[in-house]
């Protein structure tokens, strides 16, 4: 199934590339917050997957180790 591109998949693609910075993507439910962020994001991890909580309550190193995060890449890796 497409998805109809919004104008903030366009302000959150550019945000992160001038910027590389964290964003906090916030609204009302059922309005795309999570597609317009996976659009943009290389890697994905899922709270409510058990494995992705363990990772994540892991810390920073284990997620740096795991995604591999800290190898180097032409483009950054977006993490969601």
């Amino acid at each position: 199934m497409q998805t109809a591109r919004r104008i903030y998949d366009q302000i959150l693609s550019e945000h992160l590339t001038a910027y590389r910075q964290m964003a906090f993507v916030c609204g009302p439910r059922q309005v795309g917050k999570t597609t317009t962020c996976g659009l943009s994001a290389t890697k994905t991890l899922n709270w409510d997957l058990l494995e992705d909580r363990q990772l994540i309550l892991e810390g920073p190193r284990s997620l740096e180790n795991s995604l591999e995060l800290l190898a180097l890449s032409k483009t950054p890796d977006i993490l969601l």
